[in-house]
């Protein structure tokens, strides 16, 4: 049998073409193999450095090892998505939950008091101040691991809670950017600048996932998934469906334009929020009614709904639509009407005649 060295691990071909065959590739164990070799202790905290490829060789201005945020939030955050596909019978798995469960220990030690961790972790003032991107991921990660059971919340809540007021009170902004993300690299620069106005694509991804994260982490334990994400929608949904059901959307509704706005009709708001609203929901509303509180919700938002559709389309009422007079009007008649109007068609009984003509 062939033997591959990985960094001076040896691992099996078999071993890794016969193990969790359909859910993870060979390429994955192999680099398992290799975090399984150069996972560095420093004395009680467990870190995996950031690489070329795992060891740095460089040390901070004050030779300390630079533990770089973001690459090590990549590690916690990626041992948590493996964990939750992995199958508990996958023979490898002790190994990826010790060095998470050890991880996310050490990362949680190195918060600094303000809640966020610095680019280098283990020298803050190596490039000191707040960094998103690294502090998001960590935050994911460690939430995730209270949501599933590896750490317990007692110890680990006081981490969580300063961790999730930085994003939510210092990273977002205002303007519903996501600020203080360090640019791409590889490691802490010292006199790097980043600041509220600092963003990147990376950086929102990571506080999107730790969001969805602390939401599951708030949730009720009494609740499933299905019963949350049914109320999460439903409480999105309300404030446009209840408000243009009354005639009261165009209104109640704050409308903010961009900086490079182009000048267009803000009208074309009104449109964008029901179409795209009604785009994610409708298929849910069009399942049958039953007594259960998920159906309720439903029942309550078809019949917002329907009248929404009907204020939509009566040239009189307050909230009727900017269907014309603008270069996506075609786009949003077929997209956001009539394709989903066809999802709530059983329900159309309840619209008049005249109204109904409208929509078709």
């Amino acid at each position: 049998m062939e033997r591959r060295s990985l960094h001076g691990y040896a691992c099996d071909d078999q071993d890794v073409q016969t193990d969790w065959r359909q859910e993870v590739s060979g390429q994955t164990l192999r680099i398992s193999a290799g975090l399984r070799q150069h996972h560095v202790r420093q004395g009680r905290k467990s870190i995996l450095p950031r690489c070329k490829v795992c060891l740095p060789k460089h040390k901070t201005a004050n030779g300390i090892k630079d533990f770089w945020a973001r690459g090590d939030g990549w590690v916690l955050a990626g041992l948590a998505k493996v964990l939750k596909d992995m199958p508990d019978d996958f023979r490898h798995r002790p190994f990826f939950v010790d060095k998470y469960i050890k991880m996310a220990k050490a990362v949680a030690a190195l918060q600094q008091p303000e809640g966020y961790w610095t680019r280098s972790m283990k020298d803050p003032q190596c490039a000191p101040g707040p960094e998103t991107s690294g502090t998001a991921f960590f935050t994911y990660g460690i939430i995730w691991s209270i949501n599933n059971g590896y750490l317990q919340e007692e110890e680990f809540k006081p981490v969580i809670d300063k961790a999730w007021k930085y994003p939510s009170k210092t990273a977002l902004q205002k303007d519903g950017t996501v600020g203080y993300v360090q640019p791409i690299g590889e490691r802490a620069i010292p006199g790097q600048v980043i600041d509220a106005r600092s963003t990147a694509n990376f950086g929102v991804g990571a506080f999107l996932l730790a969001s969805c994260e602390y939401a599951r982490y708030l949730k009720t334990k009494e609740q499933s998934d299905r019963q949350y994400w049914c109320k999460l929608a439903y409480d999105m949904a309300k404030p446009v469906l209840s408000n243009m059901a009354n005639g009261t959307l165009q209104k109640n509704m704050i409308v903010e334009v961009s900086p490079t706005w182009d000048g267009r009709n803000k009208k074309v708001a009104y449109m964008e929020c029901f179409g795209r609203l009604m785009a994610g929901i409708a298929p849910w509303l069009a399942l049958p009614d039953d007594d259960t509180e998920e159906g309720k919700m439903r029942r309550q938002l078809r019949e917002w709904a329907l009248k929404s559709y009907a204020n939509a389309v009566d040239p009189q009422s307050p909230d009727y639509l900017l269907w014309n007079g603008h270069s996506q009007g075609t786009c949003r008649r077929s997209v956001h009407c009539r394709k989903l109007y066809k999802s709530l068609r059983p329900a159309l009984g309840s619209v008049g005649r005249d109204n109904k003509t409208e929509i078709y």
